[in-house]
């Protein structure tokens, strides 16, 4: 059974920035739409089992047809250093020896928490 605690106990841990290895990485922010967007594709049903990989991402976040050559090398840079903030955060880790990702329970935790508040009506919270 879980201890209940509230959603600023969570969220303010990720909302800093963090170090890995001599390297920054700027904090989540994980209310925003962009943020959000991420969460919800790396959390879809699909991925719990196997995982996710770089073009599984991809394909969830880039809508649209790509015309210009570069954009698919474009986008495929834009999805690495989103997993690589996320791995740094410790939402998800690399399964060894594939090219496959995994949410970590703290990752499955916050990023549930994020997408539950954004979607929250405030008019129910306030009452």
């Amino acid at each position: 059974m879980e201890i209940p605690s509230p959603a600023h106990a969570l969220l303010d841990g990720v909302s800093r920035p963090v170090r890995k290895k001599q390297r920054p990485y700027r904090a989540l922010r994980p209310v925003s739409p962009q943020e959000a967007a991420v969460f919800a594709a790396v959390l879809k049903g699909e991925f719990l089992l196997k995982g996710f990989t770089n073009r599984d991402l991809r394909e969830q976040l880039e809508s649209g047809k790509m015309t210009d050559p570069q954009q698919p090398r474009r986008a495929s840079g834009r999805t690495t250093r989103r997993l690589r903030l996320l791995r740094a955060h410790g939402f998800i880790r690399k399964v060894s020896h594939t090219r496959d990702y995994r949410v970590t329970a703290k990752g499955q935790q916050i990023m549930t928490a994020a997408l539950k508040l954004r979607a929250a009506d405030v008019a129910k919270l306030v009452a």
